[in-house]
């Protein structure tokens, strides 16, 4: 795999970033979770791509629960009738990413967050809403140089997964890679960071205590 991405004076900015997304969140299961969320649409089928989007990985004693964000009660209660077939396909998928996935849960809830989808259905109040609307560009993320370490632990992610193609594994590798560096533009850019995981959002309400992601704020309220 051709690596382009080569070492500038930017490393200690970029690598200080870097370490926070990484660090506190898990380079690996992260990586994972990016390189699996992917493979969502196929699972679930064009009928429900738009309506549904794999967010999180939970954790549980012994095995794992995917979480899916669904835009109404409507769509939840559709994929519920299909959640066993649905399951069988994502316990599959997950095996070669470490994941356990033995439980799907749908909720409506996690839509809200632009973090994790722009198809958007039942906004909160635009006042309570504090949203960034400004977005990279291609040139932007062109901009933006990774360290060398960083890129080999991406490769060495992917390459212990037996993906189709050589092909495949590829789209995977810049799917990952455009996803660190528009998550190191957005916090360069000024936008706002969970506060428990670091993840730069989109937008986030302004009547909460705390910033939070969506996941860590699911986490919050059922812990």
């Amino acid at each position: 795999m051709a690596n382009i991405y080569k070492k500038n004076k930017n490393f200690s900015k970029l690598n200080s970033v870097l370490s926070k997304i990484f660090v506190d969140m898990g380079l690996e299961r992260r990586l994972n979770e990016v390189a699996f969320f992917n493979y969502w649409p196929e699972v679930v089928g064009s009928k429900f791509d738009k309506y549904s989007k794999a967010v999180m990985v939970r954790r549980k004693e012994g095995y794992d629960i995917l979480m899916v964000a669904v835009s109404s009660s409507v769509v939840a209660q559709e994929l519920y009738l299909y959640k066993q077939n649905l399951l069988d396909k994502v316990y599959k998928l997950g095996k070669p990413f470490k994941f356990n996935i033995k439980d799907i849960h749908f909720n409506t809830k996690l839509w809200e967050n632009d973090y994790f989808t722009d198809h958007k259905t039942d906004k909160k109040p635009e006042s309570a809403i504090k949203t960034f609307d400004k977005i990279p560009l291609s040139k932007d993320l062109d901009e933006i140089v990774l360290p060398e370490n960083i890129i080999q632990e991406v490769e060495q992610s992917l390459d212990g997964h037996k993906f189709v193609s050589a092909e495949q594994r590829e789209k995977m590798f810049m799917t990952i890679i455009k996803d660190i560096k528009a998550q190191i533009w957005m916090k360069n850019n000024g936008f706002p960071c969970c506060e428990e995981c670091g993840i730069p959002l989109k937008r986030y309400n302004t009547t909460k205590d705390k910033i939070l992601c969506s996941s860590c704020e699911f986490i919050y309220l059922t812990n």
